[in-house]
């Protein structure tokens, strides 16, 4: 990598991907930045690493990251396992193959869901309930819904921390 991102930029929702971003600064001792503060402002065309949690395939806030900062790598957050197919799913629905891209299994915490994605959770929660008798993948997931998980670790970070040092 020629260039190395100058700041982490983040968007959470029920703080997985904050608290990534907060190991991975620590890691990599650059600063961490949440999209959505208005108080921290990096100026217009900075270079970034860009975090962002996962919504039915969307990493949520890469859009608005990408038209103020220059964007140098991604990392989506999501409840699934990591697998390779996933990810060209991930850059087709997203509408990038030229950034360096890393998935990573945040956690998912019912009570912290707000909004309309809280409803959304619901509903599928109760399409996962009428699938988990026959489909393993649906009884997993709706025991997370029920339970909630959390995935995040430092270690999960070091192909990223890998690709920061160059």
């Amino acid at each position: 990598m020629n260039e190395r991102p100058c700041a982490i930029l983040y968007t959470s929702h029920t703080g997985f991907t904050a608290r990534y971003a907060a190991l991975l600064a620590r890691m990599a001792r650059i600063p961490a930045y949440d999209l959505g503060d208005r108080r921290e402002r990096l100026p217009r065309g900075t270079p970034v690493l860009y975090m962002g949690w996962l919504c039915a395939g969307k990493i949520q806030g890469l859009d608005r990251a990408r038209r103020q900062y220059r964007v140098l790598g991604v990392c989506a957050v999501g409840m699934a396992p990591p697998d390779s197919g996933q990810t060209q799913t991930l850059q087709r629905k997203n509408n990038w193959a030229d950034l360096p891209f890393f998935y990573l299994r945040g956690g998912y915490d019912h009570q912290k869901v707000r909004g309309v994605y809280r409803l959304m959770m619901s509903a599928m929660g109760k399409v996962m309930a009428k699938k988990a008798g026959q489909d393993p993948e649906a009884r997993q997931l709706l025991e997370i819904m029920e339970n909630g998980a959390d995935w995040v670790t430092p270690q999960a970070l070091e192909p990223v921390a890998a690709w920061l040092k160059g």
